[in-house]
């Protein structure tokens, strides 16, 4: 896999941290090695700013940060749990 960084944001929202990371990948389909899009992933962080949980994770064209962006707003607003509930979306 190849990839090349995009944009990455630390938040805080109430007592907890998250990094949103945005990539430049290669797909890891056999029948499209060549594809390259953009995959954003939230990790919730510890007090050491170490990655813990993947919790979030979302695609987009190439070179986009338009998820990456979407989601830095949505959590420093709402909070993480904003991503999984429906109803808030």
């Amino acid at each position: 896999m190849k990839y090349y960084q995009l944009a990455k944001t630390y938040i805080w929202h109430n007592k907890d941290c998250y990094c949103i990371n945005t990539i430049n990948r290669t797909s890891s389909a056999p029948l499209s090695p060549n594809l390259w899009y953009a995959e954003t992933l939230v990790w919730s962080l510890d007090k050491y700013e170490r990655g813990k949980n993947i919790l979030y994770q979302d695609t987009d064209n190439k070179d986009s940060i338009q998820t990456h962006q979407y989601l830095v707003e949505k959590i420093f607003k709402k909070g993480i749990r904003s991503l999984m509930c429906e109803e808030d979306n």
